[in-house]
């Protein structure tokens, strides 16, 4: 491999590596998570303010999913790489503005949802958007630093792998990716509900703090946010294709095109909703002073 592509792989883990260690040693996280508890919370949450929250998912995030699904269809995947590499990138570059978008109504929306549930002086609709508008490119700054982070440190053990052999990348490299992501991912729950209550407009301060709050904690949050996915993939691909079935029969292909895409944007709503209850808990879990301090300076 190109050693200049080796060198920036080695720096970007690197970097990486250095946000897993946070700030100070001071700021150690104490907290031991708790599954069932954070759960539980966040159950409480959406039934607390379940007229309110579905509202939000609805206007950003069911609208603006469905619209994208309606106009901008994903195309039927090749199998052959080649093609498969020109499909969607050419997909991507029709598509990515509206994608773009779509993301940043959903950042806004699960920010506003989050200030809703955190903020004890239960703040009115609109301040909750507010909320949520202030500070959603800061959210989206923070999430695109992750993945992009996460991607490549993840990339790395499938690289190095791959200097033994194919055998080897697949069976050594991969799962070492994944696992990194995962736990990547897992560790990065506490980033947007920091940003509500630290009032954090910088991207690389709230990926910090978010980490911060989480150390300690990453490989249980892992297993729990694994469990999450699995569950949810598994229970919204029957739903879904049950529902298929019966648009097909019931109302014909094109029917079925607009019966199937309401659906799923509707089961991903309802999930953004519950992850921003479970991202509000598990924040409150691991920093419990945000429960009297950060949280009440939010609005």
């Amino acid at each position: 491999m190109d050693s200049g592509k080796l060198a920036l792989i080695a720096r970007c883990v690197a970097a990486f590596a250095a946000l897993i260690k946070g700030q100070h040693s001071s700021e150690r996280a104490m907290m031991r998570f708790d599954s069932n508890q954070a759960w539980k919370d966040a159950s409480q949450a959406v039934a607390a303010n379940r007229d309110v929250l579905l509202a939000l998912g609805g206007v950003f995030m069911l609208l603006p999913a469905f619209a994208v699904m309606v106009f901008f269809p994903m195309p039927e995947l090749p199998s052959d790489p080649d093609r498969l590499s020109a499909v969607l990138g050419e997909y991507m570059q029709g598509a990515f503005p509206y994608l773009a978008i779509t993301r940043l109504l959903e950042l806004t929306g699960l920010m506003a949802m989050i200030a809703l549930i955190a903020d004890p002086g239960r703040p009115t609709v609109s301040q909750a958007i507010a909320t949520g508008a202030r500070h959603g490119l800061a959210a989206l700054l923070a999430m695109l630093l992750i993945t992009l982070m996460l991607v490549f440190a993840s990339l790395f053990p499938a690289l190095m792998a791959g200097a033994l052999g194919k055998g080897a990348q697949l069976l050594l490299g991969l799962p070492l990716g994944l696992a990194i992501f995962l736990y990547g991912s897992a560790r990065s729950m506490t980033v947007l509900p920091a940003i509500v209550a630290g009032r954090i407009l910088n991207p690389f301060a709230a990926v910090q703090r978010g980490w911060a709050i989480s150390r300690g904690n990453g490989w249980r949050l892992a297993a729990f946010l694994a469990l999450l996915m699995i569950v949810f993939v598994i229970l919204s691909w029957l739903f879904l294709n049950g529902l298929d079935i019966l648009f097909r029969l019931g109302l014909g292909e094109r029917g079925s095109r607009f019966g199937t895409a309401l659906a799923a944007s509707a089961v991903s709503a309802l999930a953004d909703v519950y992850f921003a209850a479970l991202m509000t808990a598990v924040f409150r879990q691991l920093a419990p002073s945000s429960h009297s301090g950060d949280m009440d300076k939010a609005q």
